[in-house]
Formats: structure tokens, C-alpha cells, sequence
């Protein structure tokens, strides 16, 4: 059986030897009368430093001494066998049944997540401008948070792949106020609708109010439905009546 390991990762096709160019080649094992030789192709994958399992149990069948003698070579991924007929075509047969190929590997869906700043105010505020989009959300949140005015701060847009930590920062457009975006997003199945979990959703914002900074954030875990704007949290802004709403919008991006 050792000799037969050794034949298994042997580099090149001479039965039953290992090439070592440090040393005289060993004598080719005669063929007898009635042997055939046949190339089959090798579909399944090799883990490293373990063979490759199908190659294995076709060397298992015939041990040495039994008059089949076989040669792996992994790099053209053939299996060389030499041997009575009716042997050979038992081992082509056994690997059209154990020889499997890999799956298809399957695509990564990536993630497209829309995150809208609302500063909501109970003055009113010149820069009062909700986009059309945002008309129902700010409708539903007046009912239960009746501030004078809500504007967008501004738009954040981060896409990545999914199942794979996303983070984010910067400054918001206009402004002075720093930004931190962090979160893990988790693709739901396509059934009934779509929902994408944000884990670990960490925002911070540094925010100058009155000549002086001030710091809002908030760190949960969401469900939010593919294509929806869901109102994750409000932060109160320190030394006002005012508040931030983060408003999230995820996306799978086949």
C-alpha cells in the first residue's frame, strides 16, 4: 500500500516508478500479453495533501501484485491505467459512478444598502426639502413625532458583498459633521418578500449644534424588507428639542 501512495502523486506517467532525476530510472514493468492501456479523465477535485478519493478507492480494488498498475498525474488531472481488459474497464466504470465533479461555484449576491439622515426640528427650518420618496415616511413619522419640520441631511450610500462586514465614514456633504457606518449584512430567502438582517448596525455622528459639537448614534440589529425604507432609531440631539432619524433602504444586487 505504500507503494501504491507513492504511485498515486507520481509526476510523470512511467508505471509503477517515481521520476527522481538524482537517480538511475528503474526498470519499466513488462507488459503481458492481452494488457491494455487507457487514459480516463479525472472530474472531482484534489484536496491538498490528501489524494484525490475517487483515485484512491479505484487503487484500493487492485493492490499491488494484481497485475493492474495505475499512475495519478495531477496536474493534467488523468489516471493512466495499464491491465487486463476486462480490469481496465471495470475502473472506467467504477469512476463513471464515484468520479463527481465540483459544483458550480455559486456567485456572491452583494448588498446595496440607502441610509437617509432626517433632522427633524421644532422651529421652522428654510432647508425644509423631503424628496418625493420620502414623503410617506416622514407622513407616518409626524404622526407619532409631531416636530415642526424634517429635512435630509444627507444620503449615505454603501454597497458590498453579502455575510461580509461593511463600514463606512466621512463627513456629511455640507457640513462639518463626522460620520462613522458600520454593520454585517445576512441575505434572507426570496420568500414570501425578501428580508436582509443588518447585524451589528453602528452609527455615529458628531454633529456641531450652537457653536459647540455634540455626539448621536445607535447600535442595534435590524430585518428590513428588500426595497423598503424602514425608520431604524431616533437620536436626540444634545442642548435641543431636535432629533436625527435614520432611515435604511437595502438592496440585493444579484
Amino acid at each position: 500500500m505504500k507503494r501504491l501512495l507513492t504511485v498515486i502523486f507520481a509526476a510523470g506517467l512511467t508505471f509503477g516508478q517515481v521520476t527522481d532525476p538524482t537517480k538511475p530510472p528503474k526498470p519499466i514493468t513488462p507488459a503481458r500479453p492481452g494488457d491494455v492501456v487507457k487514459v480516463l479523465n479525472i472530474r472531482s477535485e484534489t484536496p491538498p495533501n490528501r489524494g484525490n478519493s475517487a483515485v484512491r478507492t479505484v487503487l484500493g480494488m487492485y493492490p499491488s501484485g494484481s497485475g493492474v498498475e495505475m499512475v495519478f498525474d495531477e496536474t493534467s488531472r488523468t489516471l493512466v491505467v495499464r491491465g487486463p481488459a476486462a480490469a481496465v474497464k471495470l475502473i472506467e466504470d467504477t469512476l463513471k459512478v464515484i468520479d463527481v465533479a465540483p459544483p458550480p461555484s455559486a456567485s456572491v449576491a452583494n448588498v446595496e444598502v440607502t441610509i437617509q439622515l432626517l433632522y427633524a426640528s421644532s422651529k421652522e427650518d428654510a432647508k425644509n426639502v423631503v424628496p418625493s420618496e420620502l414623503q410617506p415616511t416622514v407622513q407616518q413619522l409626524r404622526a407619532v413625532f409631531p416636530y415642526t419640520s424634517y429635512r435630509v441631511m444627507d444620503t449615505l450610500l454603501l454597497r458590498g458583498r453579502d455575510d461580509q462586514n461593511m463600514s463606512d465614514g466621512g463627513t456629511l456633504s455640507g457640513s462639518n459633521s463626522v460620520y462613522n457606518l458600520e454593520y454585517h449584512p445576512n441575505i434572507g430567502p426570496k420568500v414570501p418578500s425578501r428580508t436582509i438582517r443588518l447585524k451589528n448596525l453602528r452609527f455615529s455622528l458628531r454633529i456641531l449644534v450652537s457653536n459647540s459639537y455634540t455626539q448621536v448614534g445607535l447600535n442595534t440589529d435590524i430585518d428590513a424588507r428588500e426595497g423598503q425604507k424602514t425608520v431604524v432609531g431616533k437620536m436626540n440631539v444634545s442642548g435641543t428639542e431636535d432629533a436625527i432619524f435614520l432611515v435604511v433602504s437595502p438592496k440585493v444586487i444579484e
